[in-house]
């Protein structure tokens, strides 16, 4: 699977490519774009969700409050690596659990600031399912793109 199906988020303020087999919906008011392999019922569908958020602050500011969000949010989570990424940004590799299923989720965050926008692109599967999805979950992050600058 490549990513060559382009998707524009709910409000126009970013885009990024999926696979055509890939969903995309508008889920809730926070997250620009989500989109997941749809799967067989009682499954964990791979997926990925953008949110676009002015900020004036630096990288490693975003990365603290990327750090906060998971850490108040999560069940617990555990960080298993934070780098840089040359798009320039960061990622943050964990895991955490997802109480409604009880499965063991593997994510990561890749984080950039783009024309005075954060751009925090999350991609989930559960543990088991990352060695197959990590290399497309990272090509479908690097075209994660804002469309509107200085908002």
């Amino acid at each position: 699977m490549i990513p060559d199906t382009l998707v524009t988020g709910r409000t126009g303020r970013a885009s990024f490519s999926v696979p055509s087999q890939w969903t995309s919906e508008s889920v809730r008011d926070e997250i620009e774009l989500l989109a997941y392999l749809p799967g067989p019922d009682e499954t964990f569908a791979p997926n990925v969700a953008v949110t676009v958020n002015p900020f004036e602050g630096t990288l490693d500011g975003f990365l603290l409050k990327a750090l906060d969000g998971l850490a108040s949010a999560l069940t617990l989570p555990y960080i298993v690596d934070v780098r840089l990424w040359d798009v320039p940004g960061r990622v943050v590799h964990y895991t955490h659990d997802a109480p409604e299923s009880g499965l063991r989720l593997r994510g990561c965050e890749f984080l950039s600031i783009q024309g005075g926008l954060a751009l925090q692109v999350s991609a989930t599967t559960t543990v088991a399912q990352w060695p197959v999805f990590s290399e497309l979950l990272e090509k479908i992050a690097r075209t994660a793109k804002p469309l509107e600058v200085g908002a």
